[in-house]
């Protein structure tokens, strides 16, 4: 999401008179009244790409009733850049104005009120900050709040941080479903680039079941690019390229372009493995992840996915668990796992709270199976209920171990909760993969096979 800078609503008198009181961002000399000490402020600790960009939230963990607030967060302008404030989707989303300002290298001075809109009354994200990481920044940068003016005055906060962290690319391609005779598109892009210029790569896949048709560039992180093509250089071989020139160098993560596959009418049900190979250019470092193509006699095992670049993908080792990092599962895959369907989720929901954060529809009575970090000391309330299976899931990531958590579902939406968080600031806990199995799930561990875990 492209963070979009707060501004004053001009069309209310009231909501005028604030953005002229507000505009300069310059905070009155005045002592104020202590009327924020039940209000405790968090600033998020993330972790992103040294020379990404990254989305810092200033949090709201406990409040009194907020109607305006000044306050200076500091942070080392040496290492960070900030770029835009965005209040989309935050409790200051309806606000007459809420804006800031550079005072100084390293100190960015926020200030808002509500004018004739409702005050805060309850926690959650105030704000989001953007801010770029030099490209040299591989550490720690701390974030602190401090002079807090109105009624954040006398408020409790917590420092946050913005890591940077060396890039670890990833080539992944798909997924995607369709049925015999119909046609199929699906991405091919990267994870964690860094100003890549130029690409090359080949897919394979097979030829008895798929057919290329095209190419795709529109919307895409190669969009402006000189040269981006592709051709069948073999019965189901496919070749990839593009160079930039003048074109906008990709970074972080995105398509690079999305290919359309016939799918053949003698095709039968199952999935097809798109695997990339060859990788060259500015590619040559990247990790491989084989995508799927599902072929299906009817519709997919979950459709609806509520959560943007959330997608259905089919088990496999080496596949990735995320849509944002390259991490992959590694062998062994449990009996019975490989090839079922699993929703690839992101890693950067990790802290996210509530009982009610991914929906999606299953056809049919499926088994749903939540693999969750096995270092989370106690579950989300909301699987509680659910059974735990003697299986792990193992996986490239620093938290390496997934417990399974079961549960079987009737035909429709089904509703699961976030990742959860012990406290505000836990960061080092993984988000949480979702399998979907047939009612009966996947057969049961071999006799004496134990429950084991893996911690780094």
């Amino acid at each position: 999401m492209t963070p979009r800078r707060a501004t004053a609503r001009a069309d209310n008198p009231a909501d005028r008179a604030w953005t002229a009181l507000l505009a300069t961002l310059a905070f009155a000399a005045a002592p104020a009244a202590v009327s924020g000490q039940g209000t405790t402020l968090a600033v998020s600790q993330v972790s992103e790409v040294a020379g990404g960009d990254a989305i810092v939230a200033i949090r709201i963990v406990t409040s009194d009733l907020i109607s305006a607030f000044g306050m200076d967060l500091s942070f080392d302008a040496a290492k960070i850049t900030f770029l835009s404030l965005s209040t989309e989707e935050t409790l200051s989303a309806a606000w007459a104005m809420l804006d800031s300002n550079l005072v100084t290298p390293g100190r960015l001075r926020i200030g808002g009120a509500r004018g004739q809109r409702p005050p805060i009354t309850g926690s959650g994200t105030l704000l989001n900050l953007a801010f770029r990481l030099h490209p040299t920044t591989t550490q720690s940068v701390a974030l602190t709040l401090g002079s807090l003016k109105d009624d954040f005055v006398g408020a409790r906060t917590i420092p946050g941080s913005l890591t940077g962290r060396i890039p670890d690319p990833a080539v992944f391609v798909g997924p995607g479903s369709g049925t015999p005779g119909g046609q199929v598109q699906v991405p091919v892009g990267v994870i964690d680039a860094v100003g890549f210029d130029a690409v090359g790569l080949q897919i394979v896949y097979d030829p008895s079941r798929l057919s290329f048709v095209s190419l795709s560039r529109a919307g895409t992180l190669t969009e402006d690019w000189f040269l981006f093509g592709g051709n069948e250089a073999a019965p189901g071989r496919l070749a990839l390229g593009g160079l930039s020139h003048t074109g906008t160098p990709a970074r972080g993560r995105g398509p690079l372009a999305n290919l359309t596959f016939g799918i053949r009418a003698s095709a039968a049900p199952g999935v097809v493995t798109l695997r990339p190979i060859q990788l060259s250019d500015d590619l040559a470092d990247a990790i491989a992840a084989a995508g799927s193509i599902f072929i299906v006699a009817d519709v997919p095992a979950a459709t609806a996915i509520g959560r943007a670049e959330y997608v259905l993908d089919a088990m496999a080792e080496g596949k990735l668990l995320y849509g944002d990092r390259s991490f992959q599962f590694v062998d062994p895959i449990p009996s019975g796992f490989t090839g079922q369907p699993y929703i690839r989720t992101l890693h950067g929901d990790r802290n996210a709270a509530g009982a009610a954060f991914l929906s999606f529809h299953i056809p049919r009575e499926s088994m749903i199976v939540v693999a969750l970090d096995a270092s989370i000391d106690s579950l989300p309330a909301w699987l509680a209920t659910w059974t735990e299976r003697e299986e792990v899931l193992l996986t490239t990531d620093a938290n390496p171990s997934r417990r399974l958590l079961a549960r079987v579902m009737p035909a429709g939406e089904v509703t699961l909760g976030a990742n959860g968080r012990d406290d505000a600031l836990e960061d080092d806990r993984s988000m949480y993969t979702v399998l979907i199995f047939p009612a009966g799930g996947p057969p049961p561990p071999r006799s004496g096979t134990r429950r084991w875990q893996v911690y780094e």
